[in-house]
């Protein structure tokens, strides 16, 4: 089954490709991780944190990005569990994650034909 759900992304035309690649853009526009996310670290909100890092998780999972998708894990398994201050240095090493698999995508969207 996950190597059909490979196939099946790995043939995604570059339109809809395009089209991803654009939406994680936006939600990552203030670098690595939502301006939400962070905003609920300083409130130490839990739960909203928690719910970027699940949000983050489903991005990074629709591009097959192992390391973003497991850092976005770990992040949302430690807001779950109420470890703040752990979960704050786990959003940080998401948001370098991410940020990294953003210039991936931005990279890859200049090959795309118009």
């Amino acid at each position: 089954m996950v190597a059909e759900k490979s196939a099946m992304r790995l043939t995604t035309s570059g339109s809809a490709m395009a089209a991803r690649a654009a939406a994680f853009s936006r939600a990552t526009a203030s670098g690595g991780v939502p301006a939400g996310a962070k905003s609920a670290f300083q409130a130490s909100d839990l739960p909203r944190m928690h719910h970027a890092a699940h949000g983050l998780k489903g991005l990074a999972g629709a591009f097959l990005a192992g390391p973003a998708a497991q850092a976005a894990s770990r992040f949302e398994t430690l807001a779950h569990d109420g470890n703040l201050e752990a979960a704050g240095a786990a959003m940080l090493a998401c948001e370098r994650e991410m940020a990294g698999l953003r210039a991936a995508l931005q990279a890859f969207a200049q090959t795309l034909p118009a």
